[in-house]
C-alpha cells in the first residue's frame, strides 16, 4: 500500500498562472439526486462512500448509497473520517476501497470527509498506477464530492489537510489532482445543521474569504469570487443560524462557502490557517470555531499591510447588511474603515454566539511556545501579506487567548 509519506510528494505549483475549480459543480435543491448519473457519466459502477464517525455519517452514507442504488448502482458506506482526519483513517479507507472492489469515490459530509477523499484518491491512483490499472486522465478514481455543511468549501479546492497521528500535526498537501471531478451543494443537506454548527462553518467560510482576498496571490479573479463570498455571507449567515429551516439562506450560505473555497484555491490563505492548524491537531478543537476566533485578531495584525483592502470590504460589508455596522461613513479615513472591519468580524462572531478566546476551547498558555513554533513552519501561511517573527505569531497566540 502506498504510505502517508508518499502522498506527501504531491507538488504545490497550483496557483502559478491559471485558475483552478472542479469541472462540474451542481448547486441548487435536489442536486444529490443527480449523484447517480454524474456517476455513471465518469464510468463508475460500485463506490467507495466516505462519510463522518458515527450515526449521523453512516445515515449520510445510507442516504447517497440509496440514491445510486435507484439509478441500479452499487456502493459501500466507510463512515471512518474524523474530526481532523489522520494519515490512519486515509489508509483505512484505501484498504477499504480495494476489499470491497470498489471503482469510484463519493464523499459526503464536510472537510473531514473531503480531505480523507482526497487523500486516498492519490494513495489508490499511486497503486493503480504501479499496477497499470491507472490509466485515467488523473491516475486516481473517480470523484464526487457532495458538501452537507456551508463551511469547508473543500469541495472546491486542491487542498487536503491530514493529521500525521504519530507526530501529532497537520500537513497541508495541495495538488490539483485532488480536486473532485464533480462537486454538490444541495441546500436541504444543511437544513438539519445545529446553530452551533452553522455558526462555526459559516465563519470558517469567512476566514477562507478573507484570506484570499488579502493574501499576496491574489487576482482579479480571486479578488471578485472573495467579496461576493464576504458580502454573502455577512448577508445570510445570521439567518442561518437563528433561521436554521429557510432554504433561501442555507442556499446563499452555500453558494458563500463554495465561492470562498475557489477563491482561497486560487489565492491561498494565511497566518489565521497557519495558528488554526498545531490548535486543531493538540487539541482536537472545531477548525471552524478556533478560525472565528484568530480571524480578527489575525487581520488586526495585517492591517498596516492590507489596510486598503481591508477598507474595500468594508463598503461590500455596509452594503450587506445595510449600514448595521457603520463601517462605510464617509468621515472615516482609510485606516479607521479597516479597524472598523476587523471589529464586525468579532461583532459577527458574538452574534451568532461564538464567544471567548482560544481559552475556552481549552487552549493554556504554557503550550504557545510550542504551537507558536508549529505555526511558523506552517506553509499555508507563506501568503499572508504580513510576515512575523516567532515572537509576533506568539503574541497572535496570546491575543487570542
Amino acid at each position: 500500500m502506498i504510505g502517508f509519506s508518499q502522498i506527501l510528494r504531491l507538488g504545490s505549483d497550483c496557483m502559478a498562472g491559471y485558475y483552478l475549480m472542479p469541472p462540474v459543480n451542481l448547486m441548487g435543491r435536489g442536486s444529490l439526486q443527480k449523484t447517480g448519473s454524474w456517476m455513471e457519466k465518469l464510468g463508475g459502477r460500485k463506490a467507495l462512500i466516505v462519510a463522518s464517525i458515527g450515526e449521523y455519517g453512516e445515515l449520510q452514507g445510507s442516504m447517497v448509497l440509496e440514491v445510486l442504488r435507484t439509478h441500479g448502482l452499487e456502493g459501500d458506506v466507510f463512515p471512518g473520517a474524523g474530526p481532523n482526519p489522520t494519515d490512519v483513517m486515509v489508509e483505512e479507507a484505501v484498504g477499504r476501497y480495494f476489499g470491497q472492489k470498489c471503482d469510484c469515490l463519493i464523499a459526503v459530509g464536510g472537510g473531514s470527509a473531503m480531505d480523507c477523499t482526497k487523500a486516498a484518491s492519490v494513495s489508490i491512483g499511486r497503486i493503480d498506477e504501479k499496477s497499470k490499472k491507472g490509466e485515467g486522465r488523473k491516475n486516481r478514481p473517480p470523484f464526487i464530492a457532495i458538501n452537507t455543511t456551508a463551511g469547508t468549501g473543500s469541495e472546491a479546492t486542491s487542498f487536503a489537510v491530514i493529521t500525521d497521528s504519530e507526530n501529532h500535526r497537520k500537513i497541508t498537501v495541495q495538488d490539483w489532482t485532488l480536486m473532485p471531478d464533480v462537486s454538490i451543494n444541495d441546500p436541504d443537506l444543511m437544513l438539519s445543521m445545529p446553530p452551533g454548527l452553522t455558526a462555526a462553518t459559516g465563519m470558517d467560510a469567512l476566514s477562507h474569504a478573507v484570506e484570499a482576498y488579502v493574501s499576496t496571490e491574489a487576482s482579479l479573479f480571486s479578488d471578485g469570487i472573495a467579496l461576493q463570498a464576504i458580502r454573502t455571507i455577512f448577508r445570510w449567515l445570521p439567518m442561518a443560524v437563528r433561521y436554521g429551516d429557510s432554504i433561501e439562506a442555507r442556499e446563499a450560505m452555500c453558494n458563500a462557502a463554495f465561492m470562498a473555497g475557489v477563491a482561497f484555491n486560487n489565492a491561498g490563505l494565511g497566518y489565521v490557517h497557519a495558528l488554526s492548524h498545531p490548535i486543531s491537531a493538540m487539541y482536537g478543537a472545531p477548525h471552524g470555531l478556533v478560525n472565528a476566533i484568530l480571524l480578527p485578531v489575525v487581520e488586526r495584525y495585517n492591517l498596516p499591510a492590507a489596510a486598503t483592502k481591508m477598507a474595500t470590504m468594508g463598503s461590500v460589508i455596509d452594503e450587506a447588511t445595510y449600514d448595521r455596522y457603520g463601517i462605510d461613513h464617509s468621515g472615516f479615513r482609510t485606516a479607521e474603515k479597516a479597524e472598523k472591519v476587523v471589529e464586525a468580524m468579532a461583532d459577527l462572531a458574538k452574534e451568532i454566539g461564538i464567544a471567548g478566546g482560544l481559552s475556552s476551547l481549552g487552549v493554556t498558555e504554557n503550550s504557545i511556545d510550542d504551537l507558536a513554533l508549529a505555526a511558523s513552519k506552517e506553509a499555508i501561511g507563506i501568503n499572508n501579506p504580513r510576515k512575523g517573527v516567532l515572537q509576533e505569531i506568539r503574541d497572535l497566540y496570546i491575543q487570542a487567548l
